[in-house]
């Protein structure tokens, strides 16, 4: 379950990443070897980089050049991991069997994620040839994913659950909020949301997104201007290779959990999957409109996708500029006392009190 997983991650990741560096006007550092400079291969020039990543020697002992590519490995495969997990859907129920828009279902979704962000940390922190750079990074890291962490534990608390396509499911309704305001204003009884995190948790929603694109990028780890040594990627092509690509792709899982636990996945504000299918079935049948549902539900995911990487980029980039304290003081003066009290706040008064339909 897990390798099919992988597969479809990385088929995914391969699709969505150029059109993020293409939406951007970011392109990966060109590598001059012989695949660049060929009169064919040249024309296409991520193809032509990637291979030419893949050939340039490396140096050092063999036991450090393993080290390295283990490091870089877990830099790229922690990404896919969590990617694995994002449903894009909801569940789809066909004649004879049931289908559901994610490449692994685990009950402890959520808890599997915190285990591929270690994963990352590991391998991004190994990368580092400065023991005090590595403490840095650690510590940046550590602290910003345990606020992600709070964050996403009060919205699994208002889910009522921690199984990612539970809460995707969820999400796929509606929220009535006509109680609020009293018989007073009758007009506004029957007033209804969409069911997503952002209107759920909006304190979560933010201390996400903040946390989120804190959290240091590997190969952006808050090294020195003038520690050009600490700063330059890995020697070896194929450990450049990994560690770009789990670059981009680890920016791609971002915006797609943002889009999966708070922007409602793939689902159309008050447009349930049920209502997509009555409607299209009585002119192609139920088979048929029910993959037509699962076509507009990815279509929905990517376009939500592309426009949150829209949105955040400038966010991002303000982040990444920040020096180590004030990134750590944001974190913990913040971003964890905010999180820690909406966990308690939500536990307390909210867990169980919001009417979905």
């Amino acid at each position: 379950m897990l390798l099919g997983g992988a597969v479809e991650a990385v088929a995914l990741v391969s699709l969505l990443v150029p059109l993020r560096r293409r939406l951007l006007g970011h392109s990966a550092p060109r590598v001059e070897g012989p695949f660049a400079r060929h009169p064919v291969v040249g024309l296409i020039e991520p193809l032509a980089t990637s291979l030419d990543r893949l050939i340039v020697v490396g140096e050092g002992t063999r036991l450090q050049r393993a080290g390295r590519f283990a490091a870089a490995f877990a830099v790229f495969v922690a990404p896919l991991l969590a990617l694995s997990l994002v449903p894009l859907g909801v569940h789809y129920q066909f004649p004879q069997s049931e289908f559901a828009l994610v490449a692994v279902r685990l009950d402890g979704g959520l808890a599997w994620l915190v285990v591929s962000m270690l994963v990352g940390l590991y391998g991004a922190t190994t990368l580092l040839p400065d023991p005090a750079l590595r403490v840095r990074f650690g510590v940046m890291t550590a602290s910003f994913s345990a606020a992600a962490g709070f964050s996403v534990a009060a919205l699994a608390i208002v889910f009522g659950d921690i199984d990612p396509l539970a809460i995707a499911l969820a999400q796929d309704s509606s929220l009535h909020i006509g109680h609020f305001f009293g018989p007073a204003l009758p007009a506004l009884q029957r007033l209804e949301l969409p069911a997503w995190g952002v209107f759920l948790q909006p304190v979560s929603f933010v201390v996400f997104v903040i946390c989120a694109l804190a959290i240091p990028r590997p190969g952006n780890e808050l090294v020195p201007d003038n520690s050009d040594e600490a700063s330059s990627p890995p020697r070896d092509g194929v450990e450049a290779f990994l560690v770009d690509c789990g670059r981009d792709a680890t920016a791609l899982v971002v915006a797609a959990w943002f889009v999966a636990l708070f922007l409602g996945g793939g689902a159309i504000p008050f447009a349930p999957a049920d209502t997509i299918i009555g409607f299209i079935s009585p002119y192609f049948g139920v088979g048929l409109a029910t993959i037509l549902c699962m076509g507009i539900h990815i279509a929905v995911f990517v376009t939500k996708l592309m426009l949150v990487t829209l949105a955040l980029d400038p966010l991002q980039r303000r982040l990444d500029a920040l020096t180590f304290e004030r990134a750590l003081g944001l974190c913990w003066r913040y971003a964890i006392p905010l999180a820690l009290l909406n966990v308690f706040v939500t536990a307390q008064w909210f867990g169980g009190a919001l009417v979905l339909r």
